[in-house]
């Protein structure tokens, strides 16, 4: 695995008396670092720490997108537009908003509120999306591989094993909803998520530094050898 190769390479750029990485992960990516932790469980003590942002869950994104079908058609087309259709790559107004907090408005005052990401950012991030899309995840393949299909009671099975963990989500967030982060943070062994006011893309945009700031206090407690 990447992950893998990663962390034992990290001691010989670091050197041996560095701490152990604490391994930051965002959206599908977490879903990722999950299905890894639980295939390779004795490279759980490689790690400090473990953080999710805005994470897919263990149970995957079927039963978030049949929540968000309950609560709003308009939403879900979206999501579907954007993914399954790869609309985001090609409608800026749709990257923004579900994405960045929303699209562009002229205020009353006659500025614009761009949520701190200007039509130069959206231009060169459609053209991430769309470098992507030569390495796209295998979703079919994902959902018969779920990391919820070996959790115990919602628990992951490497519970015991894993380094202190924190599961941060977004108040705004038009992809993951408050249902995945709490599965997550549950799945993690852990009593509630941090919720932080910021859309998806926690580390973009005018927001975040909040999320920034989410995982420095988590450090500054303690928990985590630095």
């Amino acid at each position: 695995a990447d992950i893998q190769a990663f962390l034992k390479k990290l001691p010989s750029i670091l050197g041996d008396e560095a701490s152990k990485p604490v391994l930051v992960s965002h959206s599908f990516g977490c879903a990722v670092v999950m299905k890894y932790l639980e295939q390779f469980p004795d490279e759980v003590s490689s790690l400090g720490g473990v953080v999710k942002m805005c994470p897919v869950p263990p149970s995957g994104n079927g039963p978030m997108t049949i929540r968000f079908l309950r609560r709003s058609l308009v939403s879900s087309w979206k999501i579907i537009a954007g993914f399954a259709l790869k609309k985001a790559i090609t409608d800026p107004a749709l990257c923004r908003e579900l994405f960045f907090g929303g699209d562009k408005q002229v205020l009353k005052d006659g500025n614009v509120e761009d949520y701190g990401i200007t039509d130069e950012d959206i231009a060169r991030y459609q053209g991430y999306f769309l470098r992507d899309t030569d390495a796209i995840i295998d979703v079919s393949d994902f959902v018969k591989n779920l990391p919820s299909d070996k959790a115990v009671e919602g628990r992951a099975p490497f519970l015991t094993q894993l380094p202190p963990c924190l599961v941060v989500g977004a108040e705004r967030d038009n992809i993951v909803d408050q249902e995945g982060v709490d599965e997550t943070a549950f799945y993690l062994g852990l009593d509630e998520a941090v919720m932080i006011d910021s859309p998806h893309d926690v580390m973009l945009g005018r927001n975040w530094q909040k999320g920034a700031d989410a995982i420095h206090e988590w450090l500054e407690m303690g928990q985590v050898p630095v």
